[in-house]
């Protein structure tokens, strides 16, 4: 009886060895592949999360003193963006352990960010003219917190990733950028606004003015065949001092804009060439009839009555053609 209860404990206590040896196999077996699995994805996130650190760190490179370099930019952070989406599309390839699902899930979130202020900064250097700057500004800002907030949550053995100072610098002074092209953009805006009443204002002014602008020669020579032709042409002449007259009146009432200054002395100087110009041809109208009632006019002291005002005809021409190059090339200028 004894040595058959004998036989029964040693078979119990094989049995039990068993068993615990079996399970001490399988937990070690478990938490040895756990942790070559754990040791696995560190090694990987840590290669990646170095990559990402260098590439934020070396956009020291871009800043300028407070502003940025723009051309550089366009020209060499696309670059940048590529190393940081190869590192995204590592990660995202990575079978994630329960210990990191939310560390990991951060890292992504924080890695989208990054490149999200990264195209940001690039689509203002594109087009810094864009309407929608101030937009981009806010959404910059935006994508700077929130990278911030996700890298701040990640926790993983021997891994740190934040925005280092060169970065935040770099995105600072491209807010500075910013903020300054949209003023600078804001006052384009409104120079240009104010040069497109100038032009239109200008545009009428012209049309008023291109009817009286006219060679007068052939008008004497008609004059002298109708007996109350000086008359008329004198009368024609008046008129037209009048509508000169309305014309400087209503350019001198004008805003002018800087940039239109130069434009606004050019058509100054044709109306001071026009108003020379028909007085003295008015002066030689009213000579001619004088001496033509006395009957002591010949063909050559008529001649010499209308030597100064066809020269001052012909300094008008030469000065209104070269306000009309002037003013066709402002014209399309406002208009881009």
């Amino acid at each position: 009886m004894l040595s058959s209860n004998k036989k029964t404990l040693t078979t119990l206590l094989l049995t039990l060895s068993f068993i615990l040896i079996g399970i001490g196999v399988f937990y070690g077996t478990y938490y040895f592949f756990i942790n070559k699995s754990l040791s696995s994805y560190e090694k990987v996130v840590k290669t990646e999360v170095n990559n990402i650190n260098k590439v934020n760190e070396k956009t020291y490179l871009f800043t300028k003193g407070q502003t940025i370099d723009t051309e550089k930019i366009k020209n060499e952070l696309s670059s940048y963006i590529s190393s940081l989406k190869s590192s995204e599309e590592k990660l995202k390839k990575l079978t994630v352990t329960d210990k990191y699902t939310d560390d990991h899930k951060n890292l992504l979130l924080g890695l989208k960010n990054n490149i999200s202020i990264f195209n940001q900064i690039y689509t203002i250097c594109k087009n810094p003219k864009n309407v929608t700057l101030e937009k981009a500004l806010t959404s910059l800002q935006s994508f700077r917190d929130d990278c911030m907030n996700n890298y701040a949550l990640v926790s993983i053995k021997n891994i740190k990733i934040n925005l280092p100072k060169e970065c935040l610098d770099f995105i600072n002074n491209t807010a500075y950028f910013t903020e300054k092209q949209i003023r600078s953009n804001i006052d384009a805006e409104i120079a240009n606004s104010q040069n497109k009443d100038f032009v239109n204002s200008l545009s009428k002014l012209i049309d008023t003015f291109n009817p009286i602008n006219k060679n007068l020669s052939q008008q004497i020579v008609e004059a002298r065949k109708d007996d109350e032709g000086y008359d008329k042409l004198l009368n024609t002449l008046a008129s037209y001092q009048d509508t000169l007259n309305s014309i400087k009146s209503k350019i001198s009432n004008l805003t002018i804009p800087e940039s239109g200054i130069p434009l606004y002395k050019s058509f100054v100087k044709v109306l001071d060439d026009y108003d020379s110009y028909i007085q003295d041809f008015t002066f030689a109208v009213k000579t001619e009839k004088l001496t033509s009632a006395s009957g002591s006019q010949t063909e050559d002291s008529i001649n010499k009555l209308y030597e100064g005002p066809n020269e001052k005809f012909n300094t008008l021409n030469t000065d209104y053609d070269n306000f009309m190059g002037e003013y066709n090339k402002f014209k399309d200028e406002t208009s881009k």
